[in-house]
């Protein structure tokens, strides 16, 4: 029988979510603020090598 705690596995879950439902609205966010394409497009991979460390972060924590 499985002894871990459901309820941990599923709070993961959530942060996983919560942290991508994040980054995406940081994206749009972005999106639609008035700046000049190359600063957007800085803007864009610094945010977006952010949230891809933080999402390796959460990931290696469950592990």
């Amino acid at each position: 029988m499985n002894s871990e705690n459901p309820k941990k596995k599923s709070g993961g879950k959530l942060l996983a979510a919560i942290v991508i439902g994040g980054a995406i609205g940081s994206v749009l966010g972005l999106a639609f603020a008035p700046n000049k394409g190359t600063q957007f497009r800085k803007k864009m991979k610094d945010m977006s090598g952010k949230a891809i460390d933080k999402i390796k972060e959460k990931m290696d924590e469950e592990k």
